[in-house]
């Protein structure tokens, strides 16, 4: 028996109902995802540093340890575990203020999460033989949360760090910019790395999205939250949208103005 045909304009419906039903539960899912990914994205930055800690506390007491057993007290020894452990020190000094409970929204400088997330990677990037420069061109005052502009700062940094080691040591560096232009107030990080290639911002804050053999794809899906979250919104920039701006990665943070 020959099944009945449907007509133009039931497929029409069809076609319409089947759209609607699918935004509905993109949109749906995307709602209860977002908080997740926040969350799991922010305990991701925060081992960033913490990681660092770790690291040094053990390199420290290995050479205490190494120090005890030996017959011969060594000075030298001695001094390099002190400066692992002030490396240590500093580093969770940063910690916690980046841990501390601030305002959602306030106005501030944004040369001051700046000098935070660089505190926080300084010996990161040290140890890596990584030579890095914070440019503050013009007063940058912005309003939202410090702390969270922070966090992305982290994550635009501990990117250029993984793709920086693909260069040899002299070629390894990272610039930081604070400007402004127009309406708008510009954080950038920009090193010599290998760059973005074809990809466009929409691309690579998409969510799990990465061209890291191991990565999760969250970094930059969680700037560009965190971005939105305080009026801004991200941007790759080209060389001639900024002087003085590196060969390689160049990704930056836009915000509105805030008045005094």
């Amino acid at each position: 028996m020959e099944q009945p045909k449907l007509d133009a304009e039931v497929k029409l419906q069809f076609t319409k109902l089947i759209s609607e039903a699918r935004e509905h539960f993109d949109s749906m899912l995307a709602e209860q995802e977002q908080p997740l990914l926040m969350a799991a994205s922010i305990g991701l930055t925060y081992m960033m540093p913490t990681h660092e800690v770790r690291r040094d506390i053990h390199e420290a007491l290995k050479i205490l340890r190494g120090a005890r057993d030996s017959k011969e007290m060594s000075f030298d020894k001695i001094d390099s575990a002190i400066t692992f452990l002030r490396q240590a020190d500093s580093t969770v000094g940063g910690i916690g203020r980046l841990m501390q409970r601030t305002r959602e929204e306030e106005v501030f400088e944004l040369e001051r999460p700046t000098k935070l997330a660089v505190q926080l990677m300084r010996y990161r990037m040290e140890r890596n033989l990584i030579s890095y420069d914070m440019e503050v061109r013009s007063p940058a005052r912005v309003a939202g949360s410090d702390r969270l502009i922070t966090m992305l700062l982290l994550n635009f940094l501990d990117n250029s760090i993984y793709w920086l080691l693909r260069n040899r040591p002299e070629q390894r560096k990272i610039k930081i910019i604070v400007d402004s232009k127009n309406s708008e107030n510009i954080l950038v990080v920009s090193d010599s790395g290998p760059g973005f290639g074809d990809d466009n911002i929409e691309t690579v804050t998409l969510p799990f999205f990465t061209r890291k053999p191991n990565g999760m794809g969250l970094g930059l899906y969680i700037a560009d939250l965190i971005a939105r979250m305080n009026r801004g919104r991200l941007k790759l920039l080209n060389a001639n949208d900024l002087p003085g701006l590196l060969s390689g990665a160049n990704v930056a943070a836009l915000f509105p103005k805030a008045k005094k």
